[in-house]
């Protein structure tokens, strides 16, 4: 993994660079969802195999090592309107030889954010309560739907990299380039049909390239308390061995989608429920 470095290591010189470059990118067209100066905090554990060949469907495959993400992280410029938080729960998963994380959940708290990753990319939005706040090293949040607050996280950052299990997963997190890390990540494309028994069309699972260009990383230790809820499937990855909390600003970008196979609808009719609240 390579690092990168942070605010306080950068020349005034390299800062108006890179500063004036982001201005560029915001103000341009763009096919792109682009976020600036953005702040994420990743937690990562290793869940139980069981729960992840329970939840993942078809054609995904458990990866080598159960590894879970959660996310919390807040968008204050965008380059297709909205100023947001989001949140979001993924599991490490394989497909054609290819892992990356399948994204389960993606809480957002505004609308137009919903509609333009779940209608277009086909991320699991619906709209929630989420906080996230960073005091010093201190850095965490929670998301909550119908007055449960199902998802908690606080991390302590370390100031370096020092975190030995943090580090061999951030290895399976991205892919690094250059002064970009690329995540790999599966979502699952589908609208319900209006007799609300089946589907418009087959659906899709999709392949997207999310690219991450930090100004600052660190790593370091975290907790994750998961509450039970009838309306979000987040306790469900059980925590087995935590790993630790990766914390990153800058600007992000999903780059890249493209459809990787449709799926037979049969099967698939009870996953097509994740983005509806069922009693």
């Amino acid at each position: 993994m390579s690092l990168v470095m942070s605010l306080e290591e950068r020349t005034t010189e390299e800062r108006a660079t890179e500063e004036q470059a982001i201005e560029e990118r915001a103000t341009a067209p763009s096919e792109t969802f682009d976020v600036y100066d953005a702040e994420t905090l990743f937690a990562l554990w290793e869940t139980s195999p069981e729960a992840v060949r329970r939840i993942l469907p078809l054609p995904l495959q458990s990866a080598k090592r159960p590894l879970a993400l959660a996310m919390v992280s807040t968008h204050p410029r965008t380059s297709f309107g909205p100023v947001y938080r989001e949140a979001a729960l993924a599991l490490r998963a394989e497909v054609h030889g290819r892992e990356g994380f399948y994204f389960l959940a993606m809480p957002v708290t505004d609308n137009m954010a919903l509609v333009y990753g779940r209608e277009s990319l086909g991320y699991p939005k619906k709209t929630a309560d989420i906080f996230f706040q960073r005091d010093g090293r201190k850095v965490g949040g929670w998301v909550q739907r119908h007055d449960v607050r199902y998802f908690a996280v606080q991390a302590q950052l370390a100031g370096g990299a020092d975190v030995p299990d943090v580090e061999t997963a951030l290895d399976e997190m991205f892919n690094s380039a250059a002064d970009a890390n690329v995540m790999i990540a599966y979502s699952l494309k589908y609208f319900l049909a209006p007799t609300l028994d089946g589907f418009d069309y087959p659906p899709r699972l999709v392949r997207e390239e999310i690219e991450y260009r930090p100004r600052v990383i660190d790593r370091g230790w975290a907790t994750v308390a998961l509450r039970p809820s009838e309306y979000d499937p987040w306790s469900e990855v059980e925590v087995v061995r935590m790993l630790g909390a990766v914390y990153i600003k800058g600007a992000n970008a999903v780059r890249k989608s493209q459809v990787v196979t449709e799926i037979d609808p049969g099967p698939f009719a009870l996953y097509g429920q994740l983005r509806v609240d069922l009693r």
